[in-house]
């Protein structure tokens, strides 16, 4: 393998750097190219492995970060910058004219960025792009524009601000200043926190509006990566299915990681995982070559780890073909397969303190300290009598009022085991609201994030409803206008209604016989 420092000139004069990386022999290869904010030098290995393969390699630093030059304002230059790297990679002596994109995380935004340009579509055979942190915006709020405050804190603070990483100081200040998270209004923290947060004001100012990805604008192959317990794994679902319907070579993999893709997530939890690490190089491998040699790509196109199983499958579509819907209704304290009668109890209602908030735990753990609380309802099911297999995003429909004009609502799904540890599942969040009093009688539909999971006969599940989870997201504060910009949060009870005639109630997608069915294993070695 031969390395060697590798410049292009963008559109502007800025130098963008990176480490390209090329076969031993003479002559031209197929070429990767990623594009990344957290350092090329990170990539040595992962070239090394493919430059054994044939293929050459690029590491770039984005505009603005390490050895490239230019400002760092994340996904501002992305699609310019990719545009000029494809353009002077294609009249590189050592391409021989087949590239490919592969970007993770913010690179996963970078490959589609490049792609969606003119000599993106002219140039780009294929992508790989793995756990895609979408866009300023998409990786900040929820459909409904609930601030994903810790975690853009996090981010701002460790890559967003910086030329180089400094996530290794973020702990140790978070815990000094521990309280700068419930500083009011959500604006005003980067003037109690003693990290620089550059993109604050930007991200939440609704002005500034600068996504500049259209995901209808590529329509390359693609091989899509992520992870069930990771953070964008609806956008991993949602660009494969889109793209599929442009350019029918698409491959789905999702398996039981969190943002590392192919890692055993450290969940404490969690057991029985001996399947979670997969051959993900020689798939890869394979993806490329059914695309630059025209070979058949000998996995299937969707690939699915079932949680709570260890067991991966291949489905033919997501959701699964004979997915059905199994629902629960709210009644007093339980989910029940039988609506509410008349005379039983109509409604439950709780305290939401927006200075007193649930602690945010979205990932698997036990829950049942949390599920104590007087601000959470808690619905029990009766055991199930068999396992089932929930194989898509469950939806609860609820009827909600409030002394609040507009609030949060938030609930989450736990599998209950036969001693009464409660472990997360999925969420979901809706904010609802915008009237001058209190809010009405209203029915709400709450998506919740997609799992593909078995839950084992003599389990139980839960379903838990507050208003809060923080500091995952930001606090609303029961008033109307713009929560970021607030200061003076009022009290407010919520209702959750489950009556006769307010069926609020649970769907859960199953699918039980995808196990024997649709099963796959990978071939060792």
């Amino acid at each position: 393998m031969i390395s060697f420092r590798w410049e292009v000139a963008a559109e502007d004069g800025a130098m963008l750097c990176a480490d390209a990386y090329v076969p031993a022999e003479t002559g031209a290869f197929p070429v990767i190219l990623t594009r990344t904010p957290y350092g090329k030098s990170a990539f040595s290995e992962t070239a090394k492995a493919w430059c054994e393969l044939g293929v050459a390699f690029v590491a770039q630093d984005v505009r603005g970060r390490y050895q490239s030059g230019g400002r760092w304002i994340p996904y501002s230059a992305e699609a310019k910058d990719g545009a000029a790297t494809l353009k002077a990679l294609q009249k590189a002596s050592w391409c021989n004219g087949h590239i490919a994109l592969m970007g993770e995380s913010y690179g996963a935004f970078t490959a589609f960025s490049a792609a969606q340009s003119e000599i993106g579509r002219k140039t780009l055979s294929a992508l790989m792009t793995l756990v895609p942190a979408m866009g300023l915006k998409k990786t900040a709020f929820t459909s409904d524009r609930v601030f994903y405050l810790g975690d853009r804190l996090w981010w701002d603070a460790s890559f967003g601000s910086s030329r180089e990483n400094i996530e290794h100081l973020f702990s140790a200040v978070l815990n000094k200043h521990s309280s700068a998270v419930f500083t009011l209004p959500v604006i005003d923290i980067p003037t109690v926190f003693p990290m620089q947060l550059a993109n604050w004001r930007r991200i939440l100012e609704n002005e500034h509006n600068e996504e500049t990805l259209n995901l209808e604008s590529v329509h390359q192959p693609c091989l899509h990566i992520g992870g069930w317990y990771d953070p964008f794994v609806s956008h991993t679902i949602h660009n494969f299915k889109t793209l599929r319907k442009k350019e029918k070579r698409q491959a789905l993999v999702i398996g039981p990681w969190s943002h590392e893709v192919n890692r055993i997530p450290a969940f404490e939890i969690l057991h029985d995982q001996k399947h979670a690490v997969i051959p993900l190089g020689s798939l890869e491998h394979a993806w490329l070559e059914s695309i630059w040699a025209d070979k058949l790509y000998p996995f299937p196109e969707i690939l699915l780890y079932v949680t709570g199983a260890d067991q991966w499958i291949a489905p033919e579509e997501w959701p699964p073909a004979g997915t059905t819907d199994f629902t629960l209704y709210l009644r007093e304290y339980r989910l029940s397969t039988d609506m509410p009668v008349r005379g039983e109890n109509t409604s439950s209602s709780y305290t939401y303190d927006p200075l007193q908030p649930v602690p945010s735990q979205e990932y698997p753990s036990k829950r049942n300290e949390i599920e104590k609380r007087a601000d959470v309802l808690v619905f029990t099911s009766a055991p199930f009598v068999r396992d089932i297999i929930l194989s898509g995003a469950p939806a609860v429909k609820l009827w909600v009022s409030s002394t609040a004009p507009s609030t949060d609502f938030i609930v989450v799904i736990t599998e209950v085991f036969p001693d009464g540890t409660s472990v997360y599942l999925t969420h979901g969040h809706i904010r609802t609201g915008d009237e001058k009093g209190g809010i009405r009688p209203q029915d709400v539909t709450i998506s919740m994030e997609p799992r593909c999971h078995k839950i084992k006969n003599g389990r139980r599940i839960r379903l838990s409803i507050s208003s809060s989870s923080f500091p995952k997201y930001a606090r609303h504060l029961n008033r109307n206008g713009d929560q970021h910009l607030q200061s003076s949060p009022q009290i407010a009870e919520q209702t959750i209604w489950h009556s006769e005639h307010m069926l609020s109630h649970l769907k859960i997608p199953i699918e039980n016989s995808l196990l024997e069915r649709c099963s796959y294993e990978f071939t060792p070695g």
